[in-house]
């Protein structure tokens, strides 16, 4: 073999050589792509999963907030914004069945449940009323946790007595000889000042959450009277809750979280409630684009702390102003609205608001049947009481014939430790104070009246008619109430008035068709501000009515046929009020 052969062989096996170690090397290179690229495949949405459970546990959030992460994260977003957002995402706004005092009534709550899947209508108001203390507001509760919405819960009457415990409460109840916790009021002890000029930092940082509480309770604990509405609207949304959130990157010090809640404050003031509305208005945009189950629902309960019969309270700053709020969000699709209205109706008082006749639905819950409710009395609620206090079959028929569902009587009876009878006499008497209060505080019930028109029916005689009335047919209906109908406006403003003084009160009506006013009756026009964002008068907005002929037609009059609830009937407040009035009856004739 020559040396030209050889030397071709050598560099032929040589290229060979070469050839199988690149083909080597990429098939070796493929495959670690591969192995990449399926480890990243799988592992990616690992890592990403616990990087954002370790973000959500860092932050305190919960499984609602999954879809608002990139919102949390963003640095363009203000810091209330992001508060506001987290505080309705993850407050706890429904009621443990364990923190009741008395045993859960399944039946009651599961028909109040049907009753408002029933009436709910999106794009709508509802207005819920029924006897007091029946459940409704932990009902209405149950049915939007049931519904999986994201809610917001106002209890006026749990707000304003927290915010303020120095500041008498507007109500209507009937005050009770009963005292079932007759105890002396606890010594005051002085609380450690934690904001003092001497408190440093790194001290303050060492105090415990309950400890933060306490002092978020003492920057609130001077709040004046007339800001407790906006203080309400404002604490429900968030504006004051202890939040660790203002800085998505790090958690504040308790130092800053306080300083915030300080710079909140602000907020109150009724001119700056315009600036709220804005941020909370962009909180619930942010909700109605991303949550599967709609829109904010927005819980208003104890409504009727805010009418004093039938007018807006003037005590409270911006009323008008924060329901003509509420008003443009339901328009807006930004919130679904529930009011729900105790111990005394404000159906014809929240029609009478502009813009709310259109857009309310008004409801009336029904108890369950009495015989479930003696029932529960035996079954649950005799394991709260001692033998000499628990129910027989007997009282237990008298207890639910009297008080029917009202757990805060049954609550009050638990704790009085009195016999039934006992207790319904004593509970008798506080409605013949009621009752007596009604005929000293309406004109025309004096022994010598100081002014008689002989042209107009005697109160007396208005009150024996609609006496008769419901003795006859149990219920009053408004077809001989309603000026429009019988030509006296002097019955329905008694009628009014009874209302109000919780000796009538409204129940459904039932197999009656429902009638309209003809379109020539009354028509009324509202001269109040009906800014939505309020203005300079609107801390003391006046809300009267003017009556007008039928003829003057404008775009923002309002038809009295629709301030009526002409699907409802009157009937006798309790029982113990339909003996009290039959009584009087027989005794007049």
């Amino acid at each position: 073999m020559s040396t030209v052969e050889k030397s071709t062989e050598a560099v032929v096996t040589a290229s060979t050589k070469s050839n199988l170690f690149n083909k080597k090397l990429i098939i070796a290179g493929i495959t670690s792509l591969s192995l990449g690229g399926i480890l990243c495949y799988y592992l990616t949405p690992y890592l990403k999963r616990r990087r954002i459970k370790n973000y959500i546990e860092h932050h305190n959030l919960n499984s609602n907030c999954y879809e608002y992460l990139d919102i949390f994260q963003s640095q363009a977003i203000s810091p209330l914004v992001r508060s506001v957002l987290k505080h309705i995402l993850v407050a706890d706004n429904f009621l443990n069945p364990d923190e009741l005092y008395l045993p859960e009534f399944k039946e009651q709550t599961n028909q109040l449940i049907q009753q408002i899947s029933e009436s709910y209508t999106g794009g709508k108001f509802l207005l819920l009323e029924g006897c007091k203390g029946n459940g409704k507001g932990y009902a209405l509760r149950a049915w939007a946790k049931k519904e999986k919405r994201v809610c917001v819960y106002l209890g006026l009457k749990q707000s304003f007595r927290r915010a303020a415990n120095h500041t008498t409460i507007p109500s209507n109840d009937i005050s009770s000889s009963i005292d079932p916790h007759a105890t002396s009021a606890p010594k005051s002890e002085e609380k450690p000042h934690y904001l003092d000029e001497t408190t440093s930092a790194t001290a303050l940082d060492s105090i415990s959450l309950t400890s933060l509480q306490e002092v978020q309770e003492s920057l609130f604990s001077d709040i004046p009277e007339r800001n407790l509405f906006i203080f309400g609207l404002l604490e429900a949304f968030g504006f004051f809750s202890i939040d660790t959130f203002s800085n998505p990157q790090q958690k504040p010090t308790r130092n800053t979280i306080i300083n915030s809640i300080n710079e909140h404050k602000q907020f109150l003031h009724p001119r700056l409630l315009s600036e709220a509305f804005k941020e909370i208005e962009t909180v619930l945009q942010y909700i109605c684009l991303r949550s599967n189950t709609g829109p904010v629902l927005f819980i208003l309960d104890d409504i009727q702390l805010l009418f004093n019969e039938q007018e807006l309270v003037s005590q409270y700053d911006s009323a008008l102003t924060i329901l003509q709020w509420i008003l443009k969000c339901q328009k807006n699709g930004l919130m679904d609205v529930v009011f729900c209205s105790s111990e005394r109706s404000v159906i014809t008082s929240i029609k009478k608001l502009k813009g709310f006749e259109k857009f309310l639905t008004t409801k009336v819950v029904e108890d369950v049947e009495t015989s479930k409710i003696e029932k529960y009395l035996l079954r649950d609620v005799n394991k709260l009481l001692n033998d000499k206090c628990k129910f027989t079959k007997d009282s237990a028929r008298d207890f639910a014939y009297y008080f029917s569902s009202n757990f805060e009587e049954i609550e009050n009876y638990c704790k009085s430790k009195l016999p039934v009878k006992k207790y319904i006499e004593l509970r008798r008497k506080d409605y013949k104070d009621l009752v007596q209060q009604f005929f000293e505080e309406t004109p025309g019930f004096e022994l010598y009246p100081a002014f008689v028109d002989p042209y107009s029916t005697p109160p007396k005689d208005i009150l024996k008619d609609l006496i008769l009335e419901l003795m006859m047919n149990c219920i009053l209906s408004l077809d001989n109430v309603l000026p429009a109908r019988n030509g006296d406006s002097k019955k329905w403003a008694f009628v009014q008035n009874m209302i109000n003084h919780k000796l009538l009160r409204w129940v459904p009506m039932k197999k009656r068709p429902i009638q309209h006013i003809p379109a020539s009756s009354y028509t009324f026009i509202p001269s109040m501000d009906t800014s939505l964002l309020g203005g300079a008068n609107d801390e003391n907005s006046t809300n009267y009515w003017q009556t007008l002929s039928s003829n003057n037609w404008k775009d923002d009059v309002v038809v009295q046929s629709e301030q009526y609830p002409l699907d409802l009937d009157l009937t006798f407040y309790n029982p113990f009020i339909r003996e009290i009035l039959e009584q009087w009856f027989n005794q007049e004739l």
